[in-house]
């Protein structure tokens, strides 16, 4: 009956407009107002309203229609052309599709299915014209006049922002969508804080959406996608007296120009809390100290907002959790520092739980809780969460700095380091035997045990300590166990700053033989282990030497692990390589221990992965000489490979390397990195080839740490942000006080230099060294005197002298002088095979001019030869 009165009613209303084509305009004007609308003349010479002295604010300028994402396409912001029935014309025929869109569908058409009542359009109607009567005078009602209104209607034009229509809460409202661009807009300015829920009921066959937006124009909701008759957009946050916005926008263009919408907003007040136990907390300097790791507290009004302050002791994963959020509500969190900078957020949308995980420094944090700017106030109890993890420390040897354990018919020792096995056998067979490599086969870079009925693994006890605090055990004498030592200096200093052993305190033995390459999965292996043990979400890796190499390695290949690593700090890497690697392989070295053998050395590094991986890489070659012939001809990288005069005899290895190296280079880590580097000490550079003697000899620069020249450890792309210099040799940096306190201050996040440590290096040192040797390349046998001792220079004897470090490379043997006092050679002995060729030495001083220095610049003249 309602749908037949309705059809009857648009065709009187339709008959009344072919009319009034005949009645003069000013009667037709006078006819129309009475149907519910001002004449065209009036509505002509209406112009958008002024702004009301009693508004909050100044309405900011028009914002194009919400787009597809937020409202449909196509709507435009300004006015649009008045359909017919506003300027008195004849409508014109329409077509069954033009029909539809009116929502005057034909007999037997399919009226939308919806949950909502039918609106009384003929009631609607009848206020309508109520309303018009009163209010057409040319310019839009008053904010004061139509709040006392029980209903109020759209006055057009209101398609913009700036010419929205006022309702209010409590009331209806009502307006038609009169063309496919139509667009109405309202505005309403909430009495009190609370939350607001709009209701838009449809007219029949009609599809409309409705938009909320703050007064920024900002959209808080919308009714996208709704079904049925009624749209609404519920719970939004509103604060006393603040303007907001609501469009009605046809969806997909649909449109009725003869029916109308009813649009309500219905105002919660009164939900605002009693503060909580914490207050006042509502700033920085006032905020609330937790004392538990769980709290409920709430935000009693709005505008409150709660600090809380916490601090951490050591570098910890700290994950602040904020939950119970009430439906009606929209919580987030954000974290500060001691200094007040925001370091992280969480802002979720509605009252999902929110959760923040910040990975920081020792210090005092602050978290602050507050309402999103859609978020409504009610009663409520939110509980905030705070959970602290110490992030774990890694620490990681070098080449040569973790204890090796030999496994043989169920029987295990210790295969390195055997300080009683070196004194045995001609050259310590034991370590040539145990611990030298092969090729897996012909030109592979694949190595096995030369001895395959042994088996060879890291020491695990203690979690791995005992593998790296200490080289040897065996020998209980304190300058023994001093020179033996490795990281149990640094252990004990980290566990007074609070870390426990295998909890957020970890040690990396791995076998120092193989590629880094190999090694890298038992470094990831102890990375995921720290983690899942600490619970902490990064790592922090403290490397010394290769194991620099090793960290390179392993975040390189897997870039998916840089993000668990916080910092690295190296000590000595040599990034671009050393000469001494050169050294292992051609002479053999003695890992940096007076006692042990060259030869032993030697038969380890043949076909070690790792020691080919040391060797000087091409940018070195790049930077500096490394191997020169008489005396400033450099010769270049390939060299190695080609060359025989100083060709290397295992080129796969070599190969292998050099790829690896082309990687370490030249790519960086997204991980914060430091570099403590080494200097002041007398460091092999590389070797001269004498073409008359075809004999190679070492040559020294005093800028190094010994064993790492400064251009290698020095070198660091962007990814190094600062380096630390000290006067101390290679091996003793994990040991050494002044660098365990800078490490402990990098791992706080304090950067700044340490007492015994530089900002430079310091590149002109003092030295004194000899360089002895025969010209018929025997070896040359000789005793000298220091300090009234008397000492011989053997080739089978090996032994440690306070204030001199010995060095044999084939038939050459380097004497450093420490403490700068010049020796007295006194005698030197015939060599074994009879010959009479006496021993030459020559003396390098840093006060003597004629020293043994490189001409960088002729070198960099003819390194093309």
């Amino acid at each position: 009956m309602k749908k037949r009165f309705a059809r009857i009613t648009c065709t009187v209303a339709m008959a009344a407009l072919l009319i009034s084509g005949s009645i003069p305009a000013g009667i037709a004007s006078e006819k129309l107002q009475l149907a519910g609308q001002p004449g065209v003349g009036e509505w002509r010479k209406m112009e958008p309203e002024a702004p009301e002295q009693a508004d909050s604010e100044t309405d900011a300028p028009d914002m194009e229609a919400p787009r597809e994402d937020s409202s449909p396409d196509g709507v435009p912001e300004d006015g649009h052309e008045a359909p017919a029935d506003e300027l008195g014309s004849s409508a014109p025929e329409r077509t069954e599709e033009e029909e539809a869109a009116t929502g005057e569908a034909p007999d037997g058409y399919p009226e939308s299915e919806g949950d909502g009542e039918e609106l009384d359009q003929e009631e609607i109607e009848e206020g309508a014209r109520r309303f018009y009567r009163q209010y057409s005078g040319g310019r839009k009602p008053s904010k004061a006049a139509l709040s006392k209104e029980s209903k109020t209607y759209e006055v057009e034009s209101n398609d913009t922002f700036e010419k929205a229509d006022y309702m209010f809460a409590g009331n209806n409202a009502f307006g038609r969508i009169r063309s496919s661009s139509d667009v109405d807009t309202w505005k309403i300015e909430p009495r009190d804080h609370g939350t607001l829920t709009f209701t838009l009921s449809l007219p029949p066959s009609a599809d409309y959406d409705i938009y909320v937006y703050d007064k920024e124009k900002r959209e808080l909701g919308n009714s996208k996608n709704s079904e049925g008759k009624v749209r609404k957009v519920e719970n939004i946050g509103v604060e006393k007296k603040q303007r907001y916005y609501v469009r009605v926008v046809g969806n997909n263009r649909s449109y009725n120009n003869q029916l109308y919408y009813q649009l309500r907003a219905d105002l919660r007040t009164g939900q605002e809390g009693k503060p909580d136990p914490y207050e006042p907390n509502n700033s920085i300097r006032e905020s609330a100290k937790l004392e538990a790791a769980q709290i409920t507290a709430n935000l009693h009004r709005k505008e409150d907002v709660d600090y809380y302050q916490f601090s951490v002791k050591k570098a910890s994963t700290i994950v602040v959790k904020l939950t119970d959020i009430p439906e009606t509500m929209d919580l987030d969190i954000q974290l500060f520092d001691g200094s007040s900078k925001q370091v992280a957020s969480s802002e979720k949308s509605k009252n999902k739980d929110e959760e923040i995980v910040y990975n920081g420094d020792p210090g005092t944090y602050y978290i602050k809780v507050y309402a999103s700017r859609s978020s409504a106030i009610t009663n409520h109890a939110y509980r905030l969460s705070l959970q602290t993890y110490t992030i774990p420390i890694i620490l990681i040897p070098g080449i040569g700095g973790s204890r090796l354990q030999a496994e043989e018919e169920g029987e295990v020792r210790e295969a390195w380091l055997g300080l009683v096995d070196i004194g045995f056998g001609i050259g310590d067979l034991r370590h040539r035997i145990e611990l030298a490599l092969k090729p897996a086969e012909k030109n592979s870079v694949n190595v096995v045990p030369y001895a395959p009925w042994i088996k060879i693994n890291p020491e695990g006890t203690d979690g791995g300590f005992r593998a790296i605090e200490s080289l040897s055990y065996t020998i209980k004498f304190d300058y023994v166990e001093k020179r033996v030592e490795q990281y149990l200096s640094m252990v004990k200093r980290l566990e007074e700053e609070g870390y426990t052993k295998n909890k957020d305190l970890f040690a990396m033995p791995y076998d120092w033989r193989l590629s880094n390459k190999e090694n890298a999965k038992y470094l990831k292996q102890k990375i995921d282990e720290a983690l899942r043990t600490s619970g902490a979400k990064q790592v922090q890796l403290v490397a010394h030497s290769m194991g620099g190499l090793l960290v390179r390695e392993t975040l390189l290949t897997t870039a998916s692990y840089q993000p668990k690593v916080k910092r690295i700090v190296y000590m000595g890497t040599p990034f671009l390589g050393s000469p001494r690697a050169y050294q292992a392989i051609k002479f053999g070295y003695n890992f940096g221990i007076p006692v042990f053998h060259e030869g032993a050395g030697k038969a380890i590094a043949e076909y070690a992965p790792a020691v080919y991986e040391l060797l000087p890489s091409r940018t070195l070659f790049e930077k500096e000489l490394v191997l020169k012939r008489d005396p400033v001809y450099g010769f270049p990288y390939n060299a190695m490979l080609e060359d025989d005069r100083v060709k290397l005899d295992y080129l796969p290895l070599l190969k292998h390397a050099d790829t690896l190296h082309s990687k370490w280079d030249n790519k960086t880590i997204r991980v914060p990195q430091y570099s403590i580097i080494g200097f002041g000490q007398t460091t092999l550079k590389g070797y001269e080839y004498f073409t008359g003697l075809k004999v190679l000899r070492p040559f020294f620069e005093s800028a190094g740490d010994g064993t790492v020249t400064l251009a290698s450890a020095n070198y660091g792309q962007k990814d190094i942000l600062k380096k630390f210099y000290v006067a101390e040799e290679h091996a003793q940096l994990p040991k050494n006080p002044q660098v365990i306190e800078q490490v402990v201050q990098l791992t706080r996040g304090n950067d700044r230099v340490q007492p015994g440590l530089r900002h430079t290096a310091n590149t002109k040192n003092d030295y004194l060294y000899y360089i002895l040797y025969r010209e018929d390349g025997e070896f040359p046998e000789i005793t000298f005197t220091k300090s009234g001792q008397t000492i011989e220079i053997t080739p089978d004897k090996r032994e440690e002298w306070e204030d001199l470090r010995i060095e044999y490379h084939g038939n050459t043997v380097v004497i450093h002088v420490l403490d700068h006092e010049p020796l007295t050679f006194t005698q030197s002995r015939q060599s074994r095979n009879g010959n009479s060729s006496a021993v030459q030495i020559e003396t390098y001083s840093s006060k003597d001019k004629a020293d043994h220095r490189v001409d960088e610049d002729a070198y960099k003249r003819k390194r093309g030869d």
